[in-house]
């Protein structure tokens, strides 16, 4: 059992690592080396996060144009996240996680 759920956590780790919203996140200054080697971050990122911006890119038209949309939201998410001194915002995962869903209730309006 142990060892199922650990190789399920390495499958997760290995997918957002190949992801290109992990890329995207790497490119914005959002998600740093230390973040990158967390398997509990990637992990959270790929089950929570990156659904979500599957959907920010399919409500804004998909293709280049979704993309684009998403690569705004993810600079003003970056130009606003001051971890230090916002507590809140420490947790990168659970931040991005928020932010997108804020940002996936504009978008349906």
């Amino acid at each position: 059992m142990k060892h199922e759920k650990k190789l399920e956590g390495l499958k997760l780790y290995t997918a957002a690592m190949q992801s290109p919203f992990t890329k995207m996140l790497t490119d914005a200054r959002i998600i740093f080396s230390d973040d990158l080697i967390n398997q509990k971050v990637m992990s959270y990122l790929y089950r929570h996060v990156y659904p979500q911006y599957e959907e920010i890119i399919k409500l804004s038209g998909g293709g280049i144009a979704g993309r684009h949309r998403l690569q705004d939201h993810l600079r003003y998410v970056g130009n606003r996240r001051i971890p230090n001194r916002d507590r809140r915002k420490n947790n990168v995962g659970r931040y991005l996680d928020m932010a997108a869903g804020q940002f996936i209730s504009k978008l349906k309006i």
